[in-house]
């Protein structure tokens, strides 16, 4: 069960890190169509102005590194279980 939820990392594994590689290329893609799409989010926030606009745009910047984060677990998880 604990390889489930976090494998134990062994540098010297070949196989570990081919699915380190493909988990972070990944997170990095998921990464680089969010930001666009979040920026796009800010500035029509910025622009149309609701009750809490910064408290809005601060909350969309900080979704692009969180989404990083459960892209690249969940992408792990997904190629360490085949």
């Amino acid at each position: 069960m604990k390889e489930m939820i976090l494998p134990e990392f062994n540098s010297n594994d070949e196989r570990e890190a081919i699915i380190t590689g493909k988990a972070a290329k990944n997170a990095l893609l998921a990464i680089l169509i969010l930001t666009p799409i979040a920026l796009a989010t800010m500035a029509l926030m910025l622009t149309f102005e609701g009750k809490f606009p910064i408290m809005l745009t601060i909350l969309t910047a900080a979704s692009i590194p969180i989404t990083g984060l459960i892209t690249y677990y969940f992408s792990y998880r997904h190629h360490y279980l085949q």
